[in-house]
């Protein structure tokens, strides 16, 4: 019989006192779960993690009113937008005497306006930073209030979503619009939720240095086949990672 489920007998009560029927159970008792997909989806911590996201952009936007190429940007964006276009800002007094370097952020608004997609990659980066966000709260939720999950992921990200934009010398980052700070603080709070329920495959970084080759073969019906050959040395590793120096890969349809 299989470990997730038992064997119940039940008095067979039209039938007589002395018959008995069998009927098949899940076994609780042993790990089984019994309850619906739906729900087990429902409780998981993908689907509290997106619920907290979606609840903390919908209350900023609804708080602040998201914006892209405004407020903060007319400081952060012109480098990067130089960048891509360097008719762009011509003789601007600030970037030549009080520059703003974040580089990455100068990196992906270069990227948006070389690409003619900035507002879909704020949009992105936003989003970033309240994904992030939705999977910190999420573990600490669950690794400190398990009876009351839901209760204290809605509780904390709408304190979070509405609460005083200052206090005790310290300010909210969780402005409705892509800013570098945003995003870094909940890489942070990630971070330190992470550490502090032990979960440190989240905190663990991976690097390696390595080279790659590409080789398309013509083909006359799906066109050119891309073979591709890497080659690669790890420099920082998790201590349960598997190691592979090279790898070979032949693709198609593309």
């Amino acid at each position: 019989m299989p470990p997730s489920t038992r064997t119940v007998t039940e008095a067979g009560a039209e039938s007589g006192a002395g018959a008995e029927t069998e009927r098949t159970e899940p076994n609780r008792s042993e790990g089984g779960d019994a309850r619906p997909r739906w729900r087990r989806l429902l409780t998981g911590w993908p689907a509290q993690a997106a619920a907290s996201t979606l609840l903390l952009g919908l209350l900023s936007h609804l708080r602040y009113d998201y914006a892209a190429g405004d407020r903060d940007h007319l400081v952060l964006s012109p480098l990067g937008m130089r960048w891509a276009n360097p008719d762009e800002f011509a003789g601007d007094w600030t970037l030549a005497n009080a520059p703003q370097p974040h580089w990455l952020f100068d990196v992906i608004t270069w990227f948006g306006a070389s690409t003619g997609t900035l507002a879909l990659i704020y949009l992105l980066y936003w989003i970033a930073g309240l994904a992030a966000f939705g999977v910190a709260t999420t573990l600490l939720a669950r690794a400190w209030t398990p009876r009351a999950t839901w209760v204290a992921i809605v509780a904390v990200t709408v304190v979070a979503a509405l609460g005083p934009l200052y206090l005790l010398g310290s300010g909210v980052h969780l402005y409705a619009t892509a800013l570098p700070n945003g995003l870094g603080g909940c890489l942070l709070y990630l971070c330190a939720a992470a550490l502090l329920v032990g979960r440190h495959d989240f905190t663990t970084f991976r690097a390696a240095v390595g080279t790659g080759l590409r080789v398309y073969l013509p083909q006359q019906m799906f066109g050119p086949l891309p073979l591709a050959f890497d080659l690669a040395f790890p420099v920082v590793k998790g201590p349960q990672d598997h190691v592979r120096y090279f790898t070979f890969f032949i693709g198609a349809f593309w």
